[in-house]
């Protein structure tokens, strides 16, 4: 009988043994897990948890045991919790959560554990630290607004040449209502003649590891024929292997047409300072010759591109008539006023008019 007993309590000792070794091999697995795991009755009393929820919570594990989780949370968060928990105790269906707790955000997935009942007696609650990601998302968002709100038009494409993602700038310089209009298709199918052939020639670029910088005619949907300038640079996957490109494009249509005008404006300007008799010429505050007809030009016996950028009484011989000359000049600039003067070198007479010029 002793001997029964014996035997008895020596398997008693060996399975208590191994029930020992392997609650502390799950102990073991759950404080190498980067998250918190706790495991809580229905009063949210801890009944056991691993290193990363005590850290969390700034307590030892041992002063975690049978307090309530409630307690070392803010108010806020504790009630939130104690509702979510509610929720989970009535449905008894796992619920994820999140909550921010000095400044840091934690996701959170609560497990009901169910009794003999069938009711949720006790709760498994593994933590996540999320703040990170939820920090990448929010700029995500920001970035995403940015690039769709952009005047500029923006751009991502394939391989091939077809386009990724377009924003609503890019869409709207093609005539378009939006997006939808360019992505999926060829950049090919917007351009022609020599701005096709770019376009090729620009993709072959890109392959090869090179930005750059063109500008294209590109008729739009809607009739109107834009001039952009795109700014392209190539994409590569994590292998190194292109991966398509990214374009910026700014359309140049009504700046192009501003310039021609203004081109043509000076063009005409010019043709008038040229065709007067009488010398013209542009000074700045420090009489340095910033533009210049023929007539004037002339008289000093030069080509206009000859004396453009000089003092302009280096040129003229010194003396009382370049004395007075200045002196006239210099009055006119400071007074801000017109002013008319006559003089004679040799036997030529010259009537002057000075203008001064406000900006």
């Amino acid at each position: 009988m002793n001997e029964m007993r014996l035997k008895g309590y020596a398997a008693g000792e060996s399975r208590a043994r191994d029930l020992h070794a392997e609650k502390s091999n799950v102990q073991l697995l759950l404080d190498a897990m980067p998250d918190s795991a706790l495991l809580m009755d229905a009063d949210g009393r801890v009944e056991a948890c691993n290193r990363m929820a005590a850290d969390r919570l700034d307590v030892s594990r041992n002063e975690l045991l049978g307090l309530r989780i409630y307690d070392f949370l803010p108010q806020s968060v504790a009630d939130a919790r104690r509702r979510h928990v509610l929720e989970i105790t009535r449905t008894k269906v796992e619920k994820t959560f999140m909550d921010v707790r000095d400044g840091r955000t934690f996701e959170h997935t609560v497990f009901p554990l169910l009794g003999g009942s069938g009711e949720a007696e006790r709760f498994a609650l593994f933590g996540r630290d999320v703040t990170s990601e939820v920090r990448a998302e929010k700029l995500v968002d920001v970035y995403e607004t940015l690039v769709e709100h952009s005047p500029v038009g923006i751009a991502r494409v394939s391989p091939e040449g077809s386009i990724l993602y377009a924003n609503k700038a890019l869409s709207r310089m093609h005539g378009l209502a939006g997006p939808e209009g360019l992505v999926g298709r060829p950049l090919s199918d917007f351009y022609s003649g020599r701005s096709l052939r770019m376009f090729k020639e620009q993709l072959l670029l890109r392959r090869r590891g090179i930005s750059s910088r063109y500008e294209v005619q590109c008729p739009g949907d809607d009739g109107v024929v834009r001039t952009l300038e795109v700014h392209g640079a190539p994409l590569h996957s994590r292998d190194g292997s292109f991966d398509g490109a990214i374009a910026t494009v700014v359309d140049l249509t009504e700046r192009k047409k501003t310039g021609d005008a203004l081109q043509e404006q000076g063009e005409t300007i010019r043709a008038l300072f040229d065709a007067t008799s009488d010398g013209v010429v542009m000074l700045n505050r420090g009489l340095r010759i910033e533009a210049v007809n023929e007539e004037f030009a002339k008289r000093l016996d030069r080509s206009p591109h000859e004396i453009v950028g000089r003092y302009l009484f280096d040129l003229i011989p010194r003396g009382e008539i370049a004395r007075r000359r200045k002196e006239k000049i210099r009055s006119a600039l400071d007074g801000g006023k017109p002013c008319r003067f006559e003089d004679a070198r040799g036997e030529r007479h010259y009537e002057h008019s000075v203008y001064p010029v406000f900006n």
